[in-house]
């Protein structure tokens, strides 16, 4: 087996051949669950309560949460490579940083 590479199987990504079916089941039977949803929100006839719900159902679909990155270096492997700064440009960053609040871990 060879170490810390791929060398056989499933291409990543590749859908297993169950679930590629059932895909494409769905998608020849004409309309799929997220076309659907969209359709009943669109639908100026239909309940306003119900087209929140399919609203709310179709938007993870349509626009993806966005998670927060914490962007952080260490000791070894440090964000900025700050040798190249002047003793006075150092001191100017030193005090600017010195002067910023931290934001909590709530945001």
């Amino acid at each position: 087996m060879a170490v810390g590479r791929k060398t056989g199987g499933r291409q990543k990504g590749t859908r297993n051949k169950r679930p590629r079916e059932l895909i494409e089941r769905i998608e020849a039977s004409g309309l799929v669950p997220l076309e659907y949803m969209l359709s009943v929100m669109r639908d100026e006839t239909a309940p306003p309560e119900r087209r929140d719900e399919m609203a709310k159902a179709a938007a993870p679909f349509v626009h993806p949460r966005l998670t927060a990155t914490k962007v952080q270096g260490d000791k070894d492997s440090p964000l900025f490579d700050l040798s190249a700064l002047t003793d006075s440009e150092l001191a100017l960053l030193r005090r600017t940083i010195l002067k910023a609040t931290t934001v909590g871990e709530g945001g």
